[in-house]
């Protein structure tokens, strides 16, 4: 007959062991996944008018960024999608951003309707700072200025 001692030193050797040994890997692999996504919302306008069908894509500034990009809708609102491993999520990482807005469909907006220097990240003067604690909302006022 086991001693009550002996009994109970068994008892945790059969439970805490087994217990340990599949907590590290499980401790281990989230410890390693990726930062997820936060939402980011926005709008962007150009002159005060609503600016429909234009594409918004945040480039990272911050290491291990990764480019978030969308569609406006028809009152110039957006909700930032970014692609991690061939898979789209909805949102951004927690980083510091360079902000573009392109021209993509003629048929909703004229020709040329974006200035030029939106539509590229360096000239745009658009930026954003995305956190985990959020809001992470970015309304931009853009305006047309005639070029001399």
């Amino acid at each position: 007959m086991a001693k009550p001692f002996e009994l109970r030193l068994r008892t945790l050797r059969l439970t805490v062991v087994p217990v340990a040994v599949m907590a590290l890997p499980l401790g281990y692999f989230f410890l390693q996944r990726p930062v997820a996504p936060v939402p980011v919302t926005g709008s962007v306008r150009l002159d005060g008018a609503n600016c429909e069908w234009v594409r918004v894509v945040f480039i990272p500034v911050s290491p291990g960024g990764k480019i978030g990009e969308c569609t406006t809708g028809s009152l110039g609102d957006f909700e930032l999608k970014t692609w991690i491993d061939d898979t789209s999520y909805p949102g951004l990482l927690p980083g510091s951003y360079a902000v573009l807005v392109e021209d993509i469909s003629s048929n909703v907006m004229p020709e040329g309707a974006i200035p030029k220097r939106y539509q590229d990240a360096a000239t745009s003067g658009l930026s954003a700072t995305v956190t985990r604690d959020g809001p992470n909302n970015f309304n931009f006022s853009l305006t047309y200025l005639p070029q001399n």
